[in-house]
This record gives C-alpha cells, structure tokens and sequence, in this order.
C-alpha cells in the first residue's frame, strides 16, 4: 500500500507537506517516510504546558527522537562474582625482574606489562548476561611487604651550610596494570588478550630512621629489649577496572572473561644492589567484587 500525501489549505498555507504512510498509519509533516507515530521533520512548539507533580520528564535523543528519561537507580545494580574473602595470606616472593631499576641509582623509563609480576590469586572471571550489557568494575584490595634491611646501608648528605650529614629516604614508583582475557576456546589456556590498562600509580618513601625509630627512645637511648615487631615496610595498593559501555571496550553477552592483577616497581631510588629473592613479598589479594548494571 502506498503512502497518501495529505494537502489542506491550512497546511499550503504553512507551508507543510503531510505524509501518511499506508503500511504503518505513520504520519510525517514535512517527511515522505515517518518512522514513528508522529514524525516532524522540523521544529515543534507549544504555547503552554501545565505543570504536573510527581511528572517523568521528556527528553530527546542526538536524533530527535522522543522518550522518558529514567533516573539511574541504586536497583539497577547488581552484584555479580561477588568475593569479599582473602584469596591469599601467605607471602609470595615478587620475581625481581618486575622492578626495574634493582640497582642503585639505574633509571627506567615506564614498566611494561610483560615485564610485570602477575599477582597470584588475582584473577576474576565473569560473564555479561544476555540483554545485561552495560558497564562493570573490578576491584581488588592487597598488601605487599618490603624487606627494610636490604636498602640499606642509606646513604648520607651533608646539611648545606653545616657540617652535619642527613640520611636519605628511598622512594619508589610502582604501577599496575589490569588485563582483560576472552574465553575463545573449550581448553583451559584458550583465553586471548583483549586490553591492557594502567590502573594504578603509586609512589611511596620509606624513611631510613626505621629501624632506629624501632630500636631506641625520643632521646636515642637503646630500649632494654631490642624491638621484637617485623621491621619491614608494609604498604596497600588498591586498584579498579571497568569494561563494558562507555569504556571502549566491546562486550558480548554470554560470553566468559578473565581479569588478571599485574604489578611492578618502575623507579627504585635504593642505596645498594637488591639481590635477595625475598626482598618484595606479596601478602595477600582481596576481590571486593564485580557489578555491573542490569537494565
């Protein structure tokens, strides 16, 4: 059935073409093919609107077309793969390949993931239901534990204008990257690579008065007993990672994935060669889990 072109002296007048479409009742003004009940092919006005309380509001998309815009709400979320448990409280040894500068005063520019430790117990797998595809996080919480005696001995510094010498700190600049896998196969390996991204910068200083600090009162006297705490430096890394809409990274639904943890130490401002193989130990990983939108 063809579309009937309605003409009035009121629309000649306006200068307005009215178009009905024969296989959909659409009506177009100013449009030989509507795509909707009413499509206007130019500017709509109207002279009053009341006010209605308790009202949803009408909203127009980039193409003009019409709907109702609903406020994002805190039932739209769901918790998926939740895992709110600590996956590993035994220290790992970090491979000191993933520190990039283990000898004194050697400069690196930015770490690579191949070059990074891949956290044990990190990995999260999940899986987009169908018709759920929004956007969804990641979130891992861990702490790693640096053994204090192998930075030493700190150097030291003369006070400018005095003759007093000063130890330096050692600071370091480590950074993670989370990795996002495909399943593409029925076989255990069969996962393929689907994004890289930095998630964490992180540059923290030790203070080389630590073992002093532990060992001696404000004055500097010795304690009667030698401290007896873990005299390392303990420090917490916490990291998130979205994919899905709006992150540049296409999903599909009922599909499995993978996100794995990896770290390393790009800039390492220490006073002597690192050698010992337990000198960076990972404590522990904690997955405060995965969410994603459900509409």
């Amino acid at each position: 059935m063809k579309n009937r072109k309605i003409t009035s002296l009121a629309a000649v007048m306006l200068g307005l073409s009215i178009t009905v479409s024969g296989q959909t009742g659409n009506v177009g003004i100013n449009t030989t093919s509507p795509t909707k009940t009413l499509d206007i092919n130019g500017e709509l006005r109207t002279r009053t609107l009341p006010v209605i309380p308790g009202g949803t509001p009408v909203v127009a998309d980039a193409d003009g077309n019409i709907g109702i815009f609903k406020p994002v709400s805190p039932n739209d979320f769901i918790v998926y793969n939740l895992d709110s448990n600590i996956r590993q409280n035994d220290a790992k040894n970090v491979d000191l390949n993933s520190i990039r500068n283990n000898v004194q005063n050697m400069a690196f520019g930015q770490i690579q993931p191949d070059d990074c430790w891949v956290v044990p117990n990190s990995a999260i797998t999940l899986k987009f239901p169908q018709s759920t595809v929004r956007r969804g996080t990641v979130s891992w919480g861990m702490w790693f534990e640096m053994k204090y005696s192998d930075l030493g001995p700190f150097s030291q510094t003369s006070i400018e204008g005095g003759t007093g010498r000063i130890k330096l700190p050692v600071f370091f600049h480590s950074r993670a990257y989370a990795r996002l896998y495909k399943k593409t196969g029925p076989g255990p390996t069969d996962w393929t690579v689907q994004n890289t991204v930095t998630v964490v910068m992180q540059t923290s200083q030790i203070s080389p008065y630590f073992t002093a600090a532990a060992d001696n009162d404000s004055s500097g006297n010795p304690y009667p007993v030698s401290a007896t705490t873990n005299a390392n430096f303990r420090y917490f890394l916490y990291a998130n990672y979205s994919v899905g809409d709006g992150t540049g990274i296409g999903i599909d639904p009922d599909s499995e994935y993978k996100v794995e943890l990896l770290y390393g130490i790009e800039n390492l401002s220490s006073r002597a060669s690192i050698t010992n193989t337990a000198f960076l130990q990972n404590w522990g990983v904690q997955s405060t889990g995965y969410s994603f939108y459900k509409n």
